[in-house]
């Protein structure tokens, strides 16, 4: 069995064009999510799938994986192009399915989510924050009782996907034709790990956050 870091990052982003490849905090996007994978302690090769050769030649030293143009257009899904890697793949290979757009995820969490799957009897995983909000129906209704408001403290609060990361074996992708299928394990993560660039205003709030966890990790190695 290999592990594999799958990041997707086609070209055709309408928000921000070549938002994979824009420099945030020093760096191209795309590269935070590479670093991440490349300092797991659980991936064997990290692999950029692309349908742009801008792309390409930024992530020198790097596999990339050509993806089809049905996979790289705006209605396509991810299901796709993680289906036509996975059929290049041995069977049980895993698939750790890293977006390019969340750069806040850790080495650790990524490591977690492949040894749930490794380790833990999971079929698939993925990254979740917890939240602690009370949820309106568009009808106008409330989760919660309004007669027995619950605390804040004294509430467990719910988990929402992320969508940073996924894993999941090549056979089961293939079987499914879903990222997730069978028994799906939860690796919780840090919450601001929630905030992805999908919007230019996204961007700031970021990329000031990228600085953060810098100064904080810098901080650790010089005070140990």
């Amino acid at each position: 069995m290999k592990v594999y870091g799958f990041i997707p990052a086609r070209a055709g982003s309408k928000s921000i064009p070549l938002k994979n490849i824009k420099s945030i905090n020093g760096k191209p996007l795309l590269q935070w999510s590479i670093d991440t994978a490349n300092a797991s302690q659980l991936i064997d090769e990290v692999v950029v799938a692309t349908d742009s050769n801008f792309i390409t030649h930024a992530v020198t030293g790097e596999t990339t994986f050509e993806r089809s143009k049905e996979s790289a257009t705006d209605e396509a899904s991810s299901e796709i192009v993680l289906m036509e890697f996975a059929a290049s793949i041995g069977l049980n290979d895993l698939v750790v399915f890293i977006q390019a757009t969340s750069p806040l995820t850790t080495p650790f969490e990524l490591d977690q989510g492949i040894d749930m799957v490794l380790n833990q009897d999971y079929d698939t995983a993925l990254s979740v924050v917890r939240q602690k909000r009370f949820i309106w129906s568009l009808e106008g209704s409330p989760d919660y009782d309004l007669n027995a408001r619950p605390r804040r403290q004294d509430w467990a609060g719910f988990f929402v996907e992320t969508g940073a990361f996924y894993v999941s074996t090549a056979k089961d992708i293939l079987e499914h034709k879903c990222r997730l299928s069978g028994k799906i394990g939860m690796v919780e993560c840090d919450p601001k790990t929630y905030l992805e660039i999908d919007e230019p205003e996204d961007w700031g709030i970021i990329e000031q956050l990228l600085k953060q966890q810098h100064e904080q990790s810098y901080h650790n190695s010089t005070s140990t």
